[in-house]
């Protein structure tokens, strides 16, 4: 029996032994509370019979179950699951994740969610789960909590930002690491196996479109000597021979980034994510000698207007440049754009073609990982942008942010050209370097793909995007067998709930948002009265 169980739902992009990495956010979570609970973890995506293992679980009676969230594909089997453990046992449920804690009130006002925890949950939920299952519960005690009572929803100020080396090691133990060692071939060169880890938390940078600023008010890292400690232990405990250094922004301080470097010199490759003037500021040569292999940076585009829009303070010139200095050392390159932004030209899409094909021409190593589609995050700035500007409409329900998704790329901000122009360039470009991506995978000669990549490179440069014929094949096999739920259509989408969700007292209030802590929450958000402890 386990006193706690956590749950991560499927994200409608997890291709076993491609995409999936550990549930990070919830062996965190789960750290804490081994002190006092047992604790069992089940990852739908890496599961044969989710539904099978879930129901055992829950034979086994647990006390509390909590359930991680992001906007989108997540959000639906979130609240399937969330139904089929309400069906079978009275049990408080409990969300956490990004969309949870920007939109708590929205979403504890489901019947079948008891409570939100907003942001780092380790030290909250823990508390949480110490007073419900205590003799007296005494909610107001719980920091970040939103939660409902008689009919109203309230909520706990925030708590203090955790210091990381006070956290325990991840519980590895609870999942079954085997299902994450495996890499991509054409993402880690070179690598048998590996495992992911993050040593910071949050990104000081302000770019537009990311919900980072909101979720984490303090950049915080782990001493070099704590990740090192992990990383070490990792690699011998697992037989790993490399690390995916998962931060959101690895390389903010030099410094301690290159004394990680140091530290792991050569016994395991790794590879990070880290912004293009990062990458310049720190030795690049050195970086390759202590193991590292490959660096993701995000380019978002190649227009310099939409650059400065966006905020992303960053050159078109400097993107060039750290894809010089790469293909001068053994590190790959894997790069991400964005296209569809609000009152970007087709001109400005043709910028950002032109910049990838430089680099794919350029530099050898480098991979275009994809160029996605724009999706007004919650809480981002350019949310409510597209709101002011474009007559966005945000979802007023927890299901109505299921098909907030790269897979959609309509956006009432784009005419029905832009829209087949984005849709070309989003599915042409997850097969432009097909032999790459696919040629160890599928039985066809790498010639086909590389001739295909020839013919998608073609129609990039000359802007052919209405030669565009396969896409609407490409979108049925992605539907088909990646994301089942683009099929879904939110506005006819029932959660089964339908008009008790009424029993949550909603009163309008005015354009003022509502502040929760140190979060604050988008206007739609207001429509719930939120009572306030702080």
């Amino acid at each position: 029996m386990a006193d706690v169980l956590l749950i991560c739902p499927t994200s409608g992009n997890d291709i076993r032994g491609v995409t999936i990495t550990a549930p990070l956010s919830l062996l965190a979570l789960a750290g804490p509370l081994l002190e006092d609970y047992s604790v069992q973890i089940v990852d739908q995506r890496a599961t044969d019979d989710f539904w099978g293992d879930l129901e055992s679980a829950l034979k086994a009676q647990p006390r509390v179950v909590g359930i991680t969230s992001l906007t989108g594909t997540q959000i639906y089997h979130g609240i399937e699951i969330s139904k089929f453990v309400k069906a079978r046992l009275s049990v408080p449920v409990v969300w956490g994740g990004l969309h949870a804690t920007l939109y708590p009130a929205q979403t504890v006002a489901k019947p079948y969610i008891d409570y939100v925890i907003r942001g780092e949950g380790e030290v909250a939920f823990k508390m949480l789960v110490d007073e419900i299952t205590g003799p007296s519960p005494d909610l107001e005690k719980v920091p970040a909590l939103t939660f409902k009572k008689n009919g109203q929803i309230y909520s706990t100020p925030a708590g203090t930002p955790l210091e990381l080396d006070s956290l325990p090691r991840m519980p590895w133990h609870l999942v079954n690491v085997e299902e994450y060692t495996t890499p991509s071939s054409y993402l880690y060169p070179g690598v048998s196996r590996l495992l992911s880890f993050i040593a910071s938390r949050g990104c000081p940078f302000p770019c537009t479109y990311c919900s980072q600023p909101i979720l984490t008010s303090k950049y915080r890292m782990m001493s070099a000597k704590r990740v090192l400690d992990d990383l070490h232990w990792m690699v011998d405990q697992f037989n790993l021979d490399h690390i995916l250094l998962f931060d959101d922004e690895f390389l903010v301080n030099a410094k301690w980034a290159t004394d990680i470097a140091e530290g792991i010199n050569g016994k395991f490759t790794w590879g990070v994510q880290g912004r293009v003037n990062d990458l310049l500021r720190v030795d690049l040569k050195k970086m390759e000698r202590c193991g590292m292999i490959y660096a993701m940076p995000g380019i978002e585009s190649g227009a310099p207007r939409i650059l400065e829009r966006i905020r992303k303070n960053q050159t078109v010139d400097e993107v060039k440049e750290v894809s010089r200095r790469l293909n001068e050392t053994k590190i790959h390159c894997q790069v991400n754009f964005m296209v569809g932004f609000p009152d970007e030209t087709l001109d400005e899409l043709g910028e950002t073609i032109d910049l990838a094909l430089h680099i794919m021409n350029t530099n050898p190593k480098a991979v275009i990982n994809s160029f996605s589609p724009v999706t007004p995050l919650p809480g981002t700035e350019m949310l409510h942008q597209v709101i002011r500007d474009y007559g966005f409409k945000e979802p007023e329900t927890l299901e109505g942010w299921i098909n907030i998704t790269r897979g959609k790329q309509e956006r009432p901000w784009l005419d029905a050209k832009r829209v087949r122009v984005i849709r070309f360039l989003y599915f042409t470009s997850l097969f432009v370097q097909t032999a790459e991506r696919y040629g160890q995978k599928l039985p066809v000669p790498k010639f086909v793909f590389r001739l295909y990549s020839k013919f998608i490179q073609f129609r990039w440069k000359r802007r052919l995007y209405w030669m565009d014929w396969e896409i609407p094949l490409m979108r049925l096999l992605w539907r088909w067998f990646v994301n089942p739920t683009d099929f879904i259509d939110t506005a006819k989408y029932s959660d089964g709930i339908g008009a008790k969700e009424s029993s949550i007292q909603v009163i309008p209030l005015k354009e003022s948002d509502v502040e929760l802590g140190e979060f604050q929450i988008p206007i739609k958000e207001s429509r719930f009265k939120i009572k306030s402890f702080a």
